[in-house]
């Protein structure tokens, strides 16, 4: 007769005191601000720490940080740190989340659980940025990275995801400082590389709201693309999403 002993050994967090230097807030590629404390630097292991990302406004507000506010910083997953309690507060006020988005001034909106806020604005520059990283990523076309996506659209040469199927970006983009020629032959290359692509793969990658691949796969496995246009310019709204809404998988 034998016996398994199996034995789950929980160590507990590293732990170093900080003080709060301030907030800064980032939008995502979605529109999503996120809050992000710096610190006085600490060091675990040699590395050395000086910002955590607060993860949403739900805790943002639970926390209610202030410059000079003494913290804990836990070191976790042998890389990551993170913002586990206030120590000791200062007579400092607390930092403010932000109202406006700093890309574009829009309102900032909470999502309906208040847990997470984002830029209002489907305009805003980080939901176009947003959606051509995701679009190449998607695609699978290789050599662009999200810098510079952020560079080629703030200098004005990319707009949209139809920006990269024109000529004449690659045109603007050889002459643009900082890419050249060879930036540009090996970007277009990557992209018109990309002939082999079902029709649901294409619509799943173009970012509208809560359509994945697998969500275009289950309508074309319906429809067919001329259908649905001739659906979508037929019938009212309501009855083209009644119709969508009948196909299995689809809520």
């Amino acid at each position: 007769m034998t016996s398994d002993f199996r034995t789950a050994l929980k160590f507990q967090y590293l732990t170093k005191i900080s003080k709060i230097e301030d907030v800064e807030f980032y939008i995502g590629s979605t529109g999503r601000v996120t809050p992000v404390a710096i610190f006085l630097p600490v060091e675990f292991f040699g590395a050395i720490q000086t910002n955590v990302s607060i993860a949403n406004y739900k805790r943002f507000q639970e926390l209610q940080l202030a410059k000079g506010d003494k913290v804990e910083i836990q070191y976790r997953n042998d890389t990551l740190s993170y913002l586990n309690r206030v120590t000791k507060k200062s007579e400092n006020p607390p930092i403010n989340f932000l109202e406006k988005c700093p890309l574009c001034d829009s309102d900032i909106s909470l999502n309906e659980s208040g847990e997470l806020a984002f830029c209002s604005n489907s305009k805003c520059p980080s939901k176009k940025i947003g959606k051509i990283e995701t679009w190449c990523r998607k695609m699978g076309i290789k050599g662009i990275s999200i810098l510079m996506i952020e560079k080629l659209y703030n200098k004005g040469i990319m707009k949209s995801i139809y920006s990269l199927y024109k000529r004449g970006f690659y045109k603007r983009m050889k002459k643009a400082p900082g890419f050249g020629v060879k930036s540009a032959k090996k970007l277009k290359e990557a992209v018109f590389s990309q002939t082999e692509k079902y029709d649901y793969e294409i619509l799943g990658s173009l970012s509208w709201p809560q359509t994945s691949r697998e969500t275009m796969k289950l309508i074309f496995k319906k429809y067919d693309l001329y259908k649905l246009f001739e659906l979508r310019a037929t019938k009212k709204k309501s009855k083209f999403i009644e119709k969508l809404k009948k196909i299995e998988g689809i809520g």
